[in-house]
């Protein structure tokens, strides 16, 4: 099954179940970025206040006004998270409340298929151990809020200078490439280590069931278990260390990007300080205002990518909620 039909199924999942879910994304994404761009702007203008040399009322003005205004988007921001926690713990509930409504509709010869059932244990540990349409929607969110930051950055940088503009871009461009490489190895891993993870639950509650424990210590099966446990969490770490060692190799590359994209945006700042080579001579405040910006668009660039490459993820760890809810359901069990 293709990502798109897997999130053809999520989208029609949210809509039967909590469709007031897509709501409260676009306000959580929105007041997220109005924070972010406040945040940015805020130095610009008290420099700017001080360097025009504003009476003490107006800058207390200011000040009262920068206060109130980043204090109701803070309340507002974590009201919205609260309810959003809210919603997301409510949504793996309907969801699991809806996947088994959808076990009791399909037809009974589908539980007696060991692959159908096999299907299930999958399913059920997608939406449950890993919930993963909760884990989607939350990136979406940021995703979303990554967008609107983005565009609205953008739209300041490009003030300054659009040659400016393209450069951060293609620094940004570049350090996202190792993130995407990141991203691909630890999806490689992720999938390579599933099927393990699973083996390792299953024993490790075997071990904690007290039901078992008389029949291992009768069976004398205790060393067995514990044997067992200790071979799949070492073939786990295993892939962890690869893992961490390719990731670290990449970030460490990056990270040299990122540092030269603050240089260039530093320098260029001071040379339209101090000079007109680049463009009109620009203040202190609009200094601030520039490298701050440019930070901020690296973040968010990533950021889109990020969590783009997170919903695809979880996508694949949905597919076989997706492909048991496709099942066709018997008439007779419908309802």
């Amino acid at each position: 099954m293709k990502n798109r039909q897997v999130f053809k199924v999520f989208n029609k999942t949210i809509k039967e179940i909590m469709p007031s879910v897509y709501l409260w994304l676009f306000i959580g994404a929105i007041t997220s970025t109005l924070n972010t761009l406040l945040t940015i702007m805020i130095p610009k203008l008290l420099i700017d206040a001080v360097m025009e040399k504003v009476t003490i009322s107006y800058l207390l003005k200011m000040l009262l006004a920068i206060g109130a205004s980043k204090y109701l988007l803070l309340v507002a921001n974590k009201w919205i998270v609260i309810k959003q926690n809210n919603q997301k713990e409510i949504l793996n509930q309907r969801t699991m409340k809806r996947f088994a409504q959808k076990i009791t509709a399909i037809d009974y010869s589908y539980l007696e298929d060991p692959d159908i059932l096999d299907l299930k244990e999958r399913a059920t540990f997608a939406v449950q151990s890993y919930g993963a349409l909760a884990v989607i929607v939350d990136a979406m969110i940021k995703f979303l809020a990554a967008v609107f930051t983005l565009i609205g950055i953008g739209g300041i940088i490009i003030q300054f200078n659009y040659l400016f503009l393209l450069i951060i871009f293609v620094l940004s461009t570049l350090s996202l490439a190792f993130s995407y490489r990141i991203v691909i190895e630890t999806q490689k891993s992720t999938q390579l280590v599933i099927p393990i993870n699973r083996k390792y639950n299953y024993y490790v509650g075997q071990c904690l069931d007290g039901c078992q424990q008389n029949d291992f210590r009768i069976y004398n099966m205790s060393d067995m278990m514990v044997d067992k446990i200790a071979e799949l969490n070492m073939e786990s770490m295993r892939w962890s260390d690869k893992l961490y060692i390719k990731i670290a190799n990449r970030l460490s590359i990056q990270s040299l990007i990122n540092h030269l994209t603050q240089f260039v945006t530093f320098a260029y700042g001071v040379m339209r300080v101090l000079s007109t080579q680049f463009g009109p001579k620009i203040t202190l405040g609009e200094f601030t205002l520039l490298t701050g910006a440019s930070q901020q668009f690296s973040t968010a660039f990533m950021s889109i990518v990020i969590n783009y490459f997170n919903v695809i993820e979880s996508l694949n760890y949905l597919k076989p909620f997706a492909q048991f809810m496709s099942l066709p359901e018997s008439e007779e069990n419908k309802g």
